[in-house]
């Protein structure tokens, strides 16, 4: 019955009209944008044009889900308008910043925003690192996904993690990298030592940087240089902290001798090194007897000449024994000699 049909028609341009009204801008819409078809298998559909095609691409995306129905004498139709499976992406850094070495987490939320449920594939990406999750949601259904992914030693700055669904939507979320700043000093107060002296060899270490530091110090000095105490030192520390270090060792006995001691100190992200140039030089002592030869029941003088070539003030004891037959008893006595001082 043509009558019925037309009839049909109409009644699902006004139910789809009005399903319409609840969004913005529909009143505008006609009924000349609705038009009613029917599939191959005779399913009614709805052609929206003009106005109403830009309304719902603008609002969408939605479905208009349409039915008919019709008696002898009246006929009625039901429009509901309908949002497909859509889903919202939502990331965030649950460690917005991380350690160098420390590990990284985020968060990812997916909501589907949509009045039916949907699937999806949803892909976490971080410095070349991807995992996969299956994603299952019902309508107005939102559920939340945690990811961790190891920050390398060498890492700086800030880096990037990436969310993507299959269907589209993407999203990231930031970590700033937080770093030790190693800096190390090493003092020696002197540059040019005699052998026996015993020597301080002092070093500072600072943590300059934005992380905790961990690190190892070692100091390498010449043969002729002997550590009275261990040259290795453990520490932590955290930012802004410092921390000073040191040890005794001895000059030993031998002729002129130069060399350097180096420090090494490692941390997990740098290595760093400083070096201190030092000298061995031997008292310098000569003896003069004036006159060299004496006869027998003569008098003479005996003169000590000594040196400092170190660069610094130093105590010595000089000692004299005569050998035997000259008459003479032993002597000692205690100089103070300055840097390079006769």
């Amino acid at each position: 019955r043509p009558a019925m049909h037309i009839a049909a028609r109409i009644a699902a341009k006004e139910a789809a009209y009005k399903a319409l009204q609840p969004l913005p801008g529909a009143r505008a819409v006609s009924w000349h944008h609705l038009e009613v078809e029917r599939e191959t298998e005779g399913r009614p559909f709805l052609v929206l044009k003009g106005l109403a095609r830009d309304l719902v691409e603008r609002h969408g995306p939605l479905e208009i889900q349409l039915s008919l129905s019709h008696s002898d004498a009246t006929a009625g139709a039901v429009a509901v308008v309908v949002r497909p499976a859509t889903f919202r992406l939502v990331k965030e850094a649950l460690t917005p910043e991380v350690e160098a070495g420390g590990v990284a987490r985020f968060r990812v939320t997916v909501v589907n925003e949509g009045d039916e449920e949907g699937r999806a594939l949803l892909v976490d990406r971080f410095l070349g690192t991807e995992e996969r999750r299956e994603v299952f949601l019902k309508a107005k259904e939102g559920r939340s996904y945690e990811f961790a992914f190891p920050v390398p030693l060498e890492a700086q700055g800030t880096l990037v993690n990436r969310a993507e669904l299959s269907t589209g939507e993407k999203a990231e979320a930031g970590v700033r990298v937080l770093r030790p700043k190693a800096h190390l000093e090493r003092s020696l107060p002197h540059r040019v030592y005699l052998p026996g002296e015993e020597v301080v060899l002092s070093f500072l270490v600072e943590n300059r940087g934005e992380a905790p530091m961990r690190y190892v110090l070692e100091d390498a000095c010449p043969d002729w240089l002997s550590p009275l105490e261990p040259a290795r030192f453990e520490g932590y520390l955290k930012p802004g902290e410092e921390a000073l270090h040191a040890y005794r060792a001895r000059v030993l006995l031998g002729p002129e001798a130069e060399g350097a001691c180096a420090a090494t100190l490692r941390t997990p992200t740098e290595t760093l090194r400083a070096e201190v140039a030092l000298k061995r030089r031997p008292l310098l002592l000569e003896k003069e007897a004036d006159p060299p030869r004496l006869l027998e029941g003569g008098q003479g003088v005996f003169r000590l000449r000594v040196r400092n070539p170190a660069d610094h003030r130093v105590e010595v004891e000089l000692r004299d024994i005569p050998g035997k037959g000259l008459g003479m008893d032993p002597w000692s006595e205690r100089v103070a000699l300055e840097a390079g001082e006769e």
